[in-house]
């Protein structure tokens, strides 16, 4: 089985361009499976419901959150990404986010609720657990930072903070120094052409291997 990770800034066209190589690898006949994973706060947002987000019960909860997730997503990843779509007899997943994704949320909540030394155990084991057994191929999509404004308030979602996009820059930097099997795709080209990059690197990786 064939790992593919989509990563990229808001409004790089993530979404956009998995949706598309999902349906055109289906075309093509290729037993493919599409998931998304993401860091889950779920302390956080509890205490945010029963009104405890004080400084400090805020840094408590997010602090537990990251832990949990150590132990949570590696088990997510491994049911969503190898488990369940083997057992469905697909030989390529296309994943939104992933691995790259829930660094970029340990770091950044790290960063502003001073967090680094509570967390950083805990982001050394995630990183281990995380990574067993698995071979990936990235598909890392980009554009103008300028861009990136325009496209959040098209999809109507939040803007980002420029700390946010500078994380996730650095994240994504480390992260391609140590993938072989990977892509960089700019996204202000036509979506055809665009995607005809995207889907024939995942062909030529993963499809007839």
């Amino acid at each position: 089985m064939k790992i593919i990770v989509f990563i990229g800034n808001p409004g790089a066209g993530k979404t956009t361009h998995i949706s598309l190589a999902f349906n055109r690898l289906k075309q093509l006949g290729c037993p493919v499976h599409r998931s998304y994973i993401k860091t889950v706060f779920v302390v956080t947002q509890l205490f945010d419901k029963v009104g405890l987000l004080s400084w400090s019960a805020w840094r408590f909860a997010v602090a537990l959150d990251l832990i949990l997730n150590t132990i949570i997503l590696p088990v997510i990843m491994y049911l969503r990404s190898i488990l369940i779509p083997s057992l469905l007899g697909k030989r390529v997943v296309l994943i939104e986010e992933d691995l790259p994704g829930s660094l970029v949320d340990y770091i950044h909540a790290a960063i502003i609720l001073n967090l680094l030394p509570i967390v950083r155990p805990s982001l050394g084991m995630f990183l281990k657990l995380a990574s067993i057994g698995r071979r990936l191929h990235i598909v890392y999509l980009y554009c103008d930072k300028r861009l990136l404004p325009e496209r959040w308030d098209k999809r109507g979602t939040p803007p980002e903070t420029n700390l946010y996009v500078l994380v996730q820059d650095l994240v994504f930097r480390i992260w391609l120094k140590h993938i072989d099997s990977k892509i960089s795709v700019n996204t202000e080209i036509d979506i055809k052409s665009s995607n005809d990059e995207v889907v024939k690197f995942i062909v030529r990786s993963a499809c007839n291997k």
